[in-house]
């Protein structure tokens, strides 16, 4: 199809000229891409010979009044006279007249044409007269120079740019519907041909020669030339005209041509500054679409670096940066999405267009999400603002509103793990970088079960109650099943949404006001010597819920406290905001580690008589003072550091609100033993190792563990190796229980350290659907002891057919991170997939190595 019907155009083309033979090629080709063509000349005799075939071109006198009523795009208007000895005639300066006017009233496009090569007396007329068009504001006009169209008249002078007429028709239509030649000057001509001893002959007067080199020829902006060389017609022309149809060689006897010559390149002197401008705005121009086309791509790889940048501030806790550069990250990949979609639909770019498609499709939903988690942060900030400030607000509206908007991140999260599951490796990897300290579908987790903790949030904080929360202080410079010896809690009281008062207790005080005999359990009777049951120990049992229902029994029986919760905290947690807000941020010189690993490592030889200077008490109060004070930049940490030591195991959570604490159990802020439930060939293990020290030091032993798994038809047998290095110069006294299933059969212990290897029968206790093994061993100072536990359980595994093996190994809170090997042995032919991956080794055995930060979760399927 046509290119102009194809766009479904149809410019209409005024001509004023004279029927000359380029012209008459120009209006046929014209012609054969439908265009409508309109003729004006004076010469209407002229073009009636012309135009036999042509019916439906138009013509007129040069009357406007004929055209008043037609629109018209583009005029080509001749001003290149035909002779060679005569001046620019009236005719062709009022054709001038009338070309501006109809290009003025049309707004037309205008090409004028005129002769490459005139006299010296109007050369300066024409070079002003085209600097004038060109300076019309009110023209959109270029001038085209043309070399000397054959066949045309022949002049005796000594130089030619000789030009066919179909190429110069074909040159003509092509700058005329580009806008190369508007507001410029440009040649079309021939390769030269100079006839030596008569190329002085027309060189007139060099002062008027303007831009155009040592002959007069115009000074133009571009030069084109014709690719077809017609040099040689013109020598057998000149030597038909001027020599009397001799051939070339006999001119040369006769000395009347001395040289004729073809030079194949174009020998005008172009000004060298012309050059230098011309070239400079060449590479301008290049460099602006290069950096046109690479923007986007170079935008992709901005985008990633301000996710990693953002990332950094949120940690830093620069909410309102990070914000910031995620909101542009959104900005950018949207306008970037497109930009590959659109380029995606042409053929060859569509694979690599797809790709970066894809990528910004992920980066966009990351930069999305990374605002929306930043506005959750914001509100819960400001929420437990509200909570301890004189501020009124409603409390449903807020828990309402923080809930949907977890959901709705709940949501989001959901969506890009789908998006990252279903693209390429590559961009998968990418993206990983940008959220490299999180787990997805952890974050998705938690954001659920936020959501719907965040609904019984009126209840929880005394909307129309008052409830009170134990938080126990627990010093993990002692190992204990839930963190810590627990040697300090405070009580907080919560009415209609607000924090009406708290108070810090020492724990002896408490146990100081037990009345009677309450039996402890029987390993601390018998390893650690403890008579009668107090608060401090409370916390025996793993299992928080039933730790936490403990403690708030002793503190029913000592100080008389209906609790509606409890929330246990390491002091490593406290360490870690003391370490962070250093003065002034808190304003007490004697609130900071040091001070408080001192008050932790104080012994009471006369336990459960209160210290008489209350010095964690005191502590305690002028520390919960100054983070109440903390401005917001130092909140936004808390909170951070909240969620993290929730996931770390440092801050433990039970609520009496049964909605409230079955979300809990389900994310695993509660510390539970509980078994997967596992149907249809599937068995569900779990491992929990448990240290309860006598005296401080757990944070000076490094541990590290070697479990063996050999999954056998009818049996699974497992075999731990717990290593316990003493750094200290301390006796490191500690009871060791090893949590498993029930149907878990143990054999003798072995303990192993730098002396000897001895076998200890283990102490076998039933623990709400567990079984526990324990032994007491005394870890001496400066060495290695290892204790080596043995157990194996029935199983129901069926090889033969499809199913599924689960591994749960729980952290204890409280312990320092130490590194775990795995190794599962399993049958010959059985060759199971494996969540995390697990690396296959020469003699078929799987192994995987990793830190004991958090639980470690396995999963076999075959």
């Amino acid at each position: 199809m046509d290119e102009y019907k194809a766009f479904n155009i149809y410019p209409t083309i005024l001509i004023l000229a004279d029927p000359r033979g380029y012209i008459l090629d120009l209006i046929k080709k014209l012609d054969n891409k439908g265009l409508d063509v309109i003729i004006m000349s004076n010469h209407k005799s002229d073009w009636q010979e012309q135009l036999v075939a042509q019916k439906h071109t138009l013509y007129f006198k040069n009357n406007y009044k004929n055209i008043s009523n037609i629109a018209v795009d583009y005029i080509i208007c001749d001003l290149s006279t035909s002779d060679e000895d005569s001046s620019l005639i009236s005719d062709y300066l009022n054709q001038l007249k009338f070309a501006k006017k109809v290009s003025e009233e049309k707004n037309a496009k205008i090409i004028f044409l005129f002769k490459y090569v005139n006299k010296s007396k109007d050369l300066q007329k024409i070079t002003s007269l085209s600097d004038e068009i060109l300076h019309d504001k009110k023209l959109l006009a270029g001038c085209i120079f043309l070399g000397d169209i054959f066949p045309w008249r022949l002049f005796n002078r000594g130089f030619y740019y000789p030009l066919a007429f179909e190429e110069a028709a074909d040159l003509i239509l092509r700058i005329l519907f580009s806008l190369k030649a508007y507001g410029h000057k440009i040649a079309i001509i021939g390769n030269l041909v100079i006839i030596p001893g008569k190329e002085d002959g027309f060189r007139g007067n060099p002062a008027l020669l303007a831009r155009g080199g040592r002959h007069n020829t115009a000074g133009v902006d571009e030069v084109i030339i014709a690719e077809k060389d017609i040099g040689n017609v013109v020598i057998e022309e000149y030597n038909n005209k001027f020599d009397n149809n001799l051939p070339a060689e006999s001119l040369l006897k006769q000395n009347k041509i001395n040289k004729i010559y073809l030079p194949r390149k174009q020998s005008i002197t172009v000004d060298a500054n012309k050059k230098r401008r011309f070239f400079r705005k060449l590479i301008i121009t290049t460099t602006i679409l290069l950096i046109a086309l690479l923007i986007p791509f170079i935008t992709v790889g901005l985008n990633l670096l301000f996710l990693k940048t953002a990332e950094k501030s949120f940690i830093n806790s620069d909410l309102a940066r990070s914000q910031n550069l995620m909101e542009s990250v959104v900005v950018t990949s949207g306008l970037t999405k497109k930009y590959f979609l659109l380029l995606s639909k042409i053929p060859f770019s569509k694979n690599f267009a797809g790709y970066f498609s894809d990528l910004t499709t992920i980066t966009l939903r990351e930069a999305g999400i990374g605002i929306k988690i930043i506005e959750v942060n914001e509100k819960l900030v400001k929420f437990s603002d509200l909570l301890t400030n004189d501020e009124s607000y409603d409390i449903n509206f807020i828990s309402n509103e923080l809930s949907l908007d977890l959901m709705s991140l709940y949501e989001a999260l959901g969506f890009l793990e789908s998006e990252i599951e279903g693209t390429r490796p590559s961009i998968r990897y990418l993206s990983s970088l940008n959220y490299v300290n999180y787990d997805i579908n952890r974050l998705q987790h938690i954001s659920l079960v936020l959501s719907r903790i965040f609904k019984e949030v009126p209840e929880i904080f005394g909307s129309e109650n008052p409830s009170k929360y134990l938080i126990l202080v627990l010093n993990d410079l002692y190992s204990r099943p839930t963190g810590g010896r627990i040697d300090a809690f405070v009580v907080l009281t919560f009415s209609g949404g607000k924090l009406v008062e708290w108070k810090a207790y020492d724990v002896a005080f408490a146990d100081s006001k037990l009345a009677g005999f309450v039996e402890p359990p029987k390993p601390l009777e018998k390893h650690f010597e403890v008579k009668n049951w107090y608060l401090r120990d409370s916390n025996w049992d793993p299992d928080f819920a039933i730790s936490a229902a403990k403690a708030e029994w002793f503190l029913d029986k000592e100080l008389d406290i209906d609790l509606k919760g409890v929330l246990s905290v390491n002091t490593s947690f406290i360490e870690s905001l003391l370490e962070r807000f250093t003065k002034p941020e808190l304003k007490d010189s004697n609130i900071n580690v040091d001070y408080l690993n001192s008050i932790l490592n104080l012994k009471n030889q006369d336990y459960p008589k209160p210290d008489p200077d209350q010095k964690i008490v005191n502590f305690l109060e002028k520390f919960i003072k100054d983070i109440l004070s903390l401005d917001y930049k130092r909140k936004v940490f808390i909170t951070k550091r909240v969620m993290q030591s929730l996931e770390d195991k440092d801050i433990l959570l039970f609520f009496h609100n049964n909605n409230a604490q079955k979300s809990i159990s389900e994310v695993g802020w509660g510390l539970s033993l509980k078994s997967e439930n596992c149907k249809d060939n599937c068995y569900s293990d779990n491992i929990m190792v448990v240290e309860s020290s006598l005296v401080p030091g757990n944070t000076m032993i490094k541990r590290e563990a070697n479990l063996t798994i050999s999954l056998e038809q009818g049996l699974i047998k497992k075999n731990l190796t717990y290593f316990l290095d003493n750094k200290s110069n301390e006796d490191y006294k500690v009871y060791l229980r090893v949590f498993t299933p029930v149907e878990s059969g143990f054999g003798p212990v072995a303990v192993v350290d730098k002396i000897k290897k001895s076998n200890i029968e283990a102490e076998v206790f039933g623990v709400h659907g567990n079984k526990a093994a324990g032994v007491y061993i005394n870890v001496t100072a400066k060495t290695t002891t290892a204790l080596i536990f043995s157990w194996e359980g029935k199983s129901e595994l069926n090889f033969q057919e499809p199913g599924k093996y689960v591994l749960s190994i729980i952290r204890q809170p409280g312990i320092p991170v130490y590194p775990v090997a795995i190794k599962v042995n399993v049958p010959e032919k059985l060759h199971p997939s494996t969540l995390p991956e697990l690396n296959l080794t020469d003699e078929g055995d799987l192994k995987y190595n990793t830190q004991a930060s958090q639980d470690i979760n396995l999963r076999l399927f075959w």
